[in-house]
């Protein structure tokens, strides 16, 4: 299966045609710069960080001056009491 990745490419668009039934990718090679398109029928998306024992937590601009508890939901603590508080939740879906 390795010989049919390609590495050193970044995905720059991503677009499904319900008339045609099919994905069209704009893909750009980190090497020459060049942007190629290909179509698939399937897509299959592999693209994010996964560590079981530590999530990612992003760098949010301002986060020190936030006076309220931050939990990742990795370690969310199943005796959580927030009834009565304000909750945001920020999540990619797997959350």
């Amino acid at each position: 299966m390795r010989e049919k990745i390609q590495f050193g490419k970044r995905v720059e668009s991503l677009a499904f045609s319900s008339a045609d039934a099919i994905w069209t990718l704009k893909v750009r090679d980190h090497a020459s710069g060049k942007l190629q398109k290909y179509t698939a029928r399937f897509v299959i998306s592999c693209t994010g960080y996964y560590r079981y024992d530590a999530g990612y937590t992003p760098d949010f601009k301002g986060r020190e001056n936030f006076r309220g508890q931050v939990i990742h939901p990795q370690l969310w603590p199943e005796n959580l009491d927030y009834s009565g508080k304000k909750v945001v939740i920020i999540g990619s879906g797997a959350t």
